[in-house]
Order: C-alpha cells, then structure tokens, then sequence
C-alpha cells in the first residue's frame, strides 16, 4: 500500500510577538492602536476544531495600510482552555507583523513594554512552531 505524504507550503514570512496580559482584547487592541499610530479592527473571530471535535474561538483585530504594504494582526492565543498555539501558553496575545520596512520588532517591542497592562512581551520564532499551521487563515 502506498503512502502519500501532503507537503504544507504556507508561506509563513511575518514576525511574531507573544503578549502576556491581564487585560481584554479590546484593551490591548486600543492600546496598541494609540501606541504604533494604526487602527486594529475587530474581524469575525477565529475558529478552530481541536480534538475530539472540540471548537474554540479566539479573537481577531486587523490592520492593513493604505499602500498594502504593512499588515498587522493580534490575536488571542487563549479561549477557555485552549491555546491557538499550544507549545506558546505563556502568550495571552499574539501579533504578527507582515512588512520587511515597518519598525523593526525590537523597537516595536520596547514600545510594547511601555503599556502598562502588558506584563511581558517576546518574539516567537515561527519555524520552530509545531502549531504555526493554526496561524494559516
């Protein structure tokens, strides 16, 4: 009997920053909004199946500029107990940036350090994810 073996070819070129929090989505959206001078927009929130045919949904706020070229998008990492990345549990909150000339991640970083609501911030390297395929939409 023959295997046939599926090859993902996601493309997954952005950065990704891992925000740990007490505070609602709304907030840190808002926050984050006044912070990097954009306008994160609620989306329909993110579903996923898990085991047992379990759904979970995790909030979802976007932001694309003008010129297309910049691309921002948070989302909860949590709902119930659930994580969209499961080997990331210390993150509340995950941003992902998709632009090679927005801020450089360090600096959009230590901005984020300076909410008063986010306990920590890091940078999540998305090729040694196991479930970075939950970020694919």
């Amino acid at each position: 009997m023959s295997k046939y073996l599926l090859e993902d070819d996601f493309d997954f070129d952005f950065h990704l920053i891992g925000i740990s929090t007490h505070a609602h989505d709304y907030r840190i959206s808002w926050a984050i909004n006044q912070l990097l001078d954009i306008n994160l927009e609620r989306q329909e929130e993110v579903e996923l199946t898990g085991k047992k045919g379990m759904q979970s949904k995790f909030s979802c706020f976007h932001y694309c500029s003008d010129d297309e070229e910049t691309e921002i998008r948070l989302l909860a990492n949590k709902d119930k107990k659930v994580n969209l990345l499961g080997d990331q549990k210390q993150a509340d909150f995950l941003l992902q940036i998709y632009d090679s000339s927005f801020e450089e991640v360090k600096e959009i970083m230590l901005k984020l350090r300076t909410i008063n609501v986010i306990l920590m911030c890091f940078e999540i390297n998305v090729s040694t994810l196991k479930s970075k395929t939950n970020l694919v939409f």
